[in-house]
């Protein structure tokens, strides 16, 4: 798992944004508190 993932995307997103106007911006998606997904298994 990488926890980093999600804001390395966002910042990608971010500089592409830059170099292609118009580009629309990624949606925000409530994610709510953190959750141990290890009791689904």
């Amino acid at each position: 798992d990488n926890l980093k993932a999600p804001e390395q995307a966002r910042r990608f997103h971010e500089q592409l944004m830059l170099r292609l106007p118009g580009l629309p911006a990624l949606p925000e998606l409530d994610r709510g508190p953190q959750v141990e997904q290890l009791g689904l298994l």
